[in-house]
């Protein structure tokens, strides 16, 4: 009898039978399509300056204004917003109202966004272009990590497991404050609400090159005490989130957990030998 039902069950006409085409509005599922296009937005990530309005005002625009307002992009997109002016997802905002809030030409702020004005040459902006269904177009701006604000989702996170951590390699950050950080017994984001820096030994050593220190992340033990890690694929620089306490991540890293009157420690340090 089981075999029976099962049989015609198998029988039964699937979700995408009917043979006409999608576009013919006597297909059942045409309504659900014509429905799916009126409410589908899509967003499109600007790396190569493919938003920009003039490209032959990049070579002539001078180097000393375009990091004059990188600095004041930085300072507005990840502490500087009001409520209400940046999407609450990914921290964008929209180039007229951020060309608005810095008092900038938009032109102008979408030049200065590329990596070649800022100081280490790092990527900490993200032109969006946000593309609605009727054919209208929109151009927002995200800073790329960093925020005093709660923003869940920049764009280009993604959470770090087992293999996308052992694919990066470990987890390095610099400092020159060991003594408080053990006296402490965690590291912290400190004012910041984007999680702990972490990268590379390459990219932190050029990012804090007098640094007497060097963290270095227990990945899989982080994992095991529920420490969340995110990295963002257009910097390449990785977070620590810390636990999730409440509504949010509490953007710490503890330096040594008690399990079961065992010390597990989460983090060690490591001496470096800074050039004088």
């Amino acid at each position: 009898m089981a075999h029976e039902e099962a049989e015609r069950e198998a029988e039964k006409p699937g979700p995408f039978t009917d043979e006409r085409c999608i576009n013919d509005p006597r297909n059942k599922h045409f309504e659900a399509k014509k429905s799916l296009e009126s409410s589908l937005i899509f967003k499109r990530a600007c790396v190569e300056d493919s938003c920009l309005e003039d490209l032959k005002a990049k070579d002539s625009f001078p180097y000393d204004k375009g990091v004059t307002i990188a600095r004041k992009l930085s300072a507005y997109l990840r502490h500087g917003m009001s409520e209400g002016q940046f999407c609450k997802v990914d921290g964008s905002v929209e180039l007229e109202e951020l060309a608005r809030s810095i008092r900038f030409r938009r032109d102008w702020v979408l030049l200065a966004t590329n990596p070649r004005f800022d100081k280490d040459g790092r990527r900490r902006f993200l032109v969006i272009e946000k593309m609605f269904p009727n054919g209208d177009k929109q151009i927002r701006v995200a800073a790329l990590g960093g925020h005093s604000h709660f923003i869940p989702n920049p764009p280009g996170h993604y959470q770090l497991g087992i293999e996308s951590h052992d694919q990066i390699g470990p987890l390095v950050h610099n400092t020159s404050e060991k003594d408080k950080i053990e006296m402490s017994n965690f590291l912290s984001q400190m004012g910041r609400r984007g999680g702990i820096n972490f990268a590379s030994k390459a990219m932190s050593d050029s990012f804090r090159p007098n640094a007497s220190h060097r963290v270095v992340v227990d990945f899989k033990q982080a994992l095991k005490h529920k420490i969340f890690f995110f990295a963002n694929s257009f910097t390449g620089i990785s977070y620590c989130a810390g636990a999730w306490e409440g509504n949010s991540w509490n953007g710490k890293l503890p330096f040594i957990v008690n399990v079961n009157d065992n010390e597990q420690h989460l983090f060690h340090f490591e001496n470096r030998k800074v050039k004088k």
